[in-house]
């Protein structure tokens, strides 16, 4: 979870330095510090708890002053619409076996076994269209082509994993992994100017 936040505070235009592995770290033990559940996987936790939840680190990483806030989708579209037009998500997500590594499309899938959960960063969506049936329906929600429309994800597993760290995520499995309790946040960067 502490990696979701680190890359995108380092994502540009407007990275915040100093933002490294360590950094992602503790953001990940003191979200583990203030979620609900008990222990963690910092020094001294008991009992030792891998994970945490996408809302801690989001309340950490604005108790910080990195962000001003922070808001979440709650469907496909809104994060596609969102990473449009906003920038990068950070997303919790089920994960599952298929998702371990990509095809050779470039997608990870929503099959196989669970296994728990993960955190990602959302950089990029592309839309696709069903049809071209005239200017007026062709550009509607109601016209996307779900399993072909897909966003492009970041991962902190390094560049061995997916296609240089990164892979595709259909809409249709990112509305499934959201039906079963995936989140979707938004965060709302201060942008510091120094003069």
């Amino acid at each position: 979870m502490g990696y979701g936040f680190a890359h995108d505070l380092a994502a540009t235009p407007v990275a915040v330095s100093g933002v490294t592995g360590g950094w992602a770290r503790e953001i990940y033990w003191l979200a583990q510090q203030a979620d609900q559940w008990p222990g963690g996987a910092y020094e001294g936790a008991s009992p030792f708890y891998e994970g945490t939840s996408v809302l801690a680190g989001a309340k950490v990483v604005t108790d910080l002053e990195h962000y001003s806030g922070y808001t979440w989708a709650l469907n496909a579209q809104e994060i596609a619409v969102g990473v449009g037009y906003k920038g990068p998500c950070i997303l919790g997500l089920p994960w599952y076996q298929g998702m371990y590594a990509t095809d050779t499309a470039g997608f990870i899938h929503r099959s196989g076994e669970l296994i728990g959960g993960h955190c990602l960063l959302a950089i990029g969506v592309k839309i696709v269209w069903k049809s071209w049936i005239n200017r007026f329906f062709s550009r509607k929600w109601d016209n996307v082509d779900y399993d072909r429309s897909y966003v492009t994800l970041h991962n902190s597993w390094g560049p061995s994993w997916g296609q240089n760290g990164r892979a595709k995520l259909s809409l249709s499995d990112l509305e499934a992994l959201l039906a079963e309790q995936g989140d979707a946040c938004f965060p709302e960067r201060i942008v510091k100017i120094f003069t």
